[in-house]
């Protein structure tokens, strides 16, 4: 008798272990899922970086290209791009762009380049900057971040002007290559951590106004002006790969078990 009460509270203490064991695993699961869906929750209020590079192209053609000179059909870009969210799904943002190409310009063009600049700074020519506010949408799926976005810049490529005389006769060339223009984009995010994703972007610049260009000649009896304009400036199709940090800008209050405020950033 005694050997068979044995048996059973032995099986019994066994039972009760397993069940334990498997409670605890169960837990422990649970605790390891609800960690990694705390882990890549949605930002309620985000505030995001994106660093992206990658190649644009001109989809303005070349207008007045023997006046104004043309731009290669594709380039290097770069952008950084700040996000603030006043909204879990609504941003504001502004971004700051550098394109690299160098104008072909013909012997009309070149003849009133800007050499004095060429000679101080070599190179700036070939830095065409451009700078964009706007408003964009945040949504995540998962892990996947989708943002569209729509916007309005101004691009700076080339802005001078030349004087020249010759004989009695002086030729002025003002040039204004700095159009502002809007802009539609979409971000397509992939989130590698909880402050970390990695990006892919497009984005389409239309021009708001013509580049134009001014050549005017006094002296003698040539009294003359002729303007040429131009749409085929910051008209141009960004693709690129980035990476981007994103953070809550605003701080979540809590009661700490001895009452007092707790402020943590949420995740």
């Amino acid at each position: 008798m005694k050997k068979y009460l044995s048996t059973i509270l032995l099986s019994l203490c066994l039972g009760m272990v397993t069940v334990q064991a498997a409670s605890i695993g169960e837990v422990a699961v649970t605790a390891d899922s609800t960690a990694r869906k705390d882990r890549f929750r949605m930002l309620e209020k985000p505030f995001m970086l994106t660093l992206s590079a990658g190649a644009n192209f001109n989809t303005g053609g070349r207008h007045n290209s023997e006046v104004f000179g043309c731009r290669p059909d594709a380039a290097t870009q770069i952008n950084f791009r700040f996000n603030f969210g006043f909204h879990r799904n609504w941003n504001v943002y502004a971004d700051l762009g550098y394109t690299f190409y160098s104008i072909h310009s013909d012997p009309l063009s070149d003849k009133y380049a800007d050499l004095l600049v060429k000679l101080i700074m070599p190179g700036i020519s070939t830095i065409h900057p451009s700078f964009s506010i706007g408003a964009s949408h945040l949504s995540q799926v998962g892990r996947w971040q989708f943002m569209p976005r729509i916007g309005a810049g101004c691009q700076a490529v080339k802005t001078n002007k030349q004087s020249k005389e010759w004989n009695g006769i002086k030729t002025t060339v003002r040039r204004e290559i700095a159009p502002y223009f809007i802009e539609g984009g979409f971000g397509v995010g992939f989130r590698t951590s909880r402050v970390c994703s990695v990006i892919f972007d497009i984005c389409y610049h239309h021009p708001l106004e013509s580049a134009s260009l001014t050549v005017s000649t006094s002296g003698g009896n040539q009294d003359s002006t002729e303007k040429f304009k131009s749409k085929s400036w910051a008209n141009d199709l960004t693709l690129s790969l980035g990476i981007q940090f994103q953070t809550n800008w605003k701080r979540r209050e809590s009661l700490t078990p001895s009452g007092t405020r707790d402020l943590t950033p949420r995740a």
